[in-house]
């Protein structure tokens, strides 16, 4: 039996089915019973694998992993089938990312101070539409589900609409990270009108706090951009940064945004570009705990609503779909990969910031595919390791869960190379006596 998974958050940053809830207990039962059939006809995409599929939703861009038992018991009038153009017999790992973040580009309207990448301007050397469309075509020729279209603020690059209109077409699953501040309504009416499936909007707290980081005057403005997508059905996931001075608010802006979004997902400050700089506001792990266990209670109070978070990233349970194909980590390397605005591939987007050392290659040399890294990189594998043995540890902590959701093999790199102190800011154990 296939088991559930949190994938890159306990959402998002790649949802899955319930966690914790047996395959047969829930999805398979109401597939049986035509509960699910009637929403789900032109959502559900089953990515055939070695081991049996993947059925990714793209109403709530979850995905669970099937046997081949499992796929046969689907209804296939009710889902679209992938297939990758090429075929890898072995089971080292998925056929293809599930999730492709691309940072289309580093242009951005905002100086936010958390912003991880340091975005204020386009870099040299950034691809041309003509390329990014290229790039489109190649993500779903080799199968990919999802590209999440990130930046930089993604709407500051010229033809980004085409980009979307492109993928939308190829029938890739769209998702679009913003920060929802535009200078007329023109943009959000092609956001609206694009068919994306989902649009990602940070909302850093109550007016003050949001414009403390964001700018005065953009609290309203995003508000806004969040009304009209309403208008336009646009499915939104709201992000807000998890922060010592957001923590008093949590339940008012879960109460605020409630009838606005279908999702909120709590995030992790990052100590990368420019969010290294305001390290000093992250919360306390005790603190991280405290708000796991109301983000619980708010689940419990607004079951129709999808409250995620992106600081407990480590599963709880084994995902080993075969036995040679251990996905129980991080989801960046596994089951998603990164773009650059340059098309440099990276296992993980915050590896970048960290150092160009860490890229795998480059789309376009790669003749528009991710496929022959993906499965072939040494770079690649010898990250997947280390992911997995960082996860192990983790895990076998006595602090996990308890005071400590984990750190990952990122800030162990970030310790190595960054930090100042020499520790990872995200364990327990190294900084409980320092």
């Amino acid at each position: 039996m296939l088991e559930n998974h949190s994938g890159f958050v306990h959402s998002v940053m790649i949802g899955l089915l319930p966690v914790g809830i047996s395959h047969t207990s829930w999805f398979l039962k109401k597939w049986k019973s035509g509960a699910m059939k009637k929403n789900l006809k032109i959502n559900l995409i089953l990515r055939e694998e070695n081991f049996g599929g993947i059925l990714f939703d793209r109403h709530n861009l979850t995905y669970k992993f099937l046997s081949h038992e499992e796929v046969e018991q689907l209804d296939k009038n009710f889902y679209q089938l992938r297939k990758t153009n090429k075929e890898y017999p072995d089971n080292k790992i998925i056929s293809a990312p599930v999730r492709v973040y691309w940072e289309i580009t580093r242009k951005c309207n905002l100086k936010c101070p958390q912003c991880f990448n340091n975005s204020t301007s386009a870099l040299p050397g950034e691809l041309d539409l003509e390329e990014c469309l290229k790039v489109i075509r190649g993500l779903k020729s080799d199968g990919v589900i999802e590209v999440r279209i990130t930046g930089g603020e993604p709407t500051q690059k010229e033809g980004w609409d085409k980009l979307v209109a492109c993928a939308t077409e190829e029938g890739l699953v769209v998702s679009l990270n913003t920060n929802g501040v535009f200078s007329d309504d023109s943009t959000v009416e092609k956001i609206g009108r694009s068919g994306i499936d989902q649009v990602i909007v940070s909302v850093d707290g109550p007016k003050k706090i949001h414009e403390e980081s964001r700018g005065k005057g953009n609290f309203k403005k995003v508000i806004k951009t969040i009304k009209k997508l309403n208008y336009y059905q646009t499915s939104v996931r709201a992000n807000i940064l998890l922060t010592k001075k957001v923590l008093p608010y949590i339940e008012e802006m879960v109460y605020f945004l409630k009838d606005m979004v279908q999702e909120i997902c709590f995030m992790q400050l990052k100590p990368i570009g420019r969010g290294g700089k305001i390290l000093s506001l992250a919360p306390s792990h005790l603190k991280m705990i405290e708000v796991d266990k109301r983000l619980g209670l708010l689940r419990k109070s607004y079951p129709e609503l999808k409250i995620s978070s992106g600081y407990d990233f480590i599963p709880t349970k084994k995902i080993i779909p075969v036995p040679c194909l251990d996905l129980t980590t991080c989801a960046s390397g596994f089951r998603g990969c990164n773009l650059d605005s340059r098309g440099n591939i990276y296992s993980c987007g915050f590896l970048e910031e960290i150092s160009c050392d860490y890229s795998l290659g480059n789309i376009v040399k790669e003749s528009y595919s991710l496929l022959d890294v993906w499965h072939n990189s040494n770079k690649l594998n010898s990250f997947r390791k280390a992911n997995l043995r960082k996860t192990r540890k983790c895990q076998k902590c006595q602090h996990f869960r308890k005071v400590c959701f984990g750190s990952c093999v990122v800030m162990e790199q970030y310790k190595l190379r960054k930090s100042i102190s020499g520790r990872d800011p995200y364990c327990y154990k190294e900084n409980e006596r320092k």
